[in-house]
């Protein structure tokens, strides 16, 4: 039956081999053993060519080695105003994806759900970052408790597709079936699929927040469903 297990979750970026101590970092993470690691996704714009790159990559890591990246929406050390150009758009793709893709598991900060855009800093106390340390004094100073983004219409739509995915996940299992997967090269962002084995649902996301896709071809639905 299904049984709760604990598994090894590493926090390391994923960095280019060479860059740490230790060498490449997915070598050090199989001989530590490691289930699944955080990855660097949530330090991308979505649709940006190095997000496409490495969510391309990480598939691949996931398919061929022992341990498996983690498809990040937001973490709460990235939940700072350095950063916030990296949610002014993309978070509906990046919760669709967290959902529905399977093979990689998905990990989400505190407040991604109702985050205000902030395309200018916003006051210290909108960032869980800066209650980390709680620094009185200073650019990095927080007054008065953490406070809480009003992003209603983010939040709705987040929410739309959460409901979605309570309806539907019970039903799919198994492994996935790229019928696009991410194109690394970055000229395509539009990506697509299913379930493996007894296929129920087709799976379409848009990479690029910006622009809409008015039409496009996904090889291989006719007759699948």
């Amino acid at each position: 039956g299904r049984r709760p297990w604990f598994g090894y979750f590493a926090e390391t970026f994923l960095a280019p081999a060479g860059t740490m101590a230790y060498g490449d970092e997915v070598d050090h993470l199989e001989l530590a053993e490691a289930d699944t690691t955080l990855g660097d996704l949530q330090s991308m714009v979505v649709g940006s060519p190095e997000f496409l790159q490495a969510f391309r990559w990480y598939l691949d890591i996931g398919q061929t080695r022992r341990v498996t990246p983690s498809f990040t929406l937001m973490t709460g050390d990235k939940d700072d105003p350095r950063f916030d150009r990296f949610y002014l758009t993309g978070n509906e793709v990046r919760l669709f994806l967290g959902l529905f893709l399977g093979g990689l598991p998905s990990y989400m900060g505190l407040g991604f759900e109702c985050r205000d855009p902030h395309p200018e800093p916003a006051p210290n106390e909108h960032y869980s970052k800066l209650y980390v340390f709680r620094i009185d004094s200073g650019e990095k100073a927080t007054q008065g408790p953490y406070r809480w983004g009003q992003n209603a219409e983010l939040f709705t739509r987040l929410t739309r597709i959460r409901l979605a995915a309570e309806e539907v996940l019970p039903g799919l299992a198994g492994e996935v079936r790229w019928l696009l997967p991410p194109d690394p090269t970055g000229h395509h962002r539009l990506i697509a699929w299913t379930q493996a084995s007894n296929p129920r649902y087709v799976f379409i996301a848009n990479l690029d927040p910006l622009n809409a896709i008015a039409a496009a071809k996904v090889p291989g639905v006719r007759g699948l469903l």
